[in-house]
């Protein structure tokens, strides 16, 4: 699954977890970008991506 997703080079950070998830992928999208059009269209579309979280952040301190 992630493999996968760096395959398709739309993330700028892909990392495995433990817990609840397994996988965190950081993206960056131009304004305006639709983040849950991107989302459904690019990353739930792999076949063994089962769910997807979204956090939208704003400003790095």
């Amino acid at each position: 699954m992630a493999s996968a997703l760096a395959d398709r080079e739309i993330a700028s950070e892909i990392y495995s977890t433990a817990g609840h998830y397994d996988v965190l992928a950081k993206f960056h999208v131009e304004d305006g970008v639709d983040i849950g059009h991107f989302v459904a269209e690019n990353v739930q579309t792999i076949p063994d991506i089962q769910d997807t979280r979204t956090i939208i952040t704003f400003k790095a301190f």
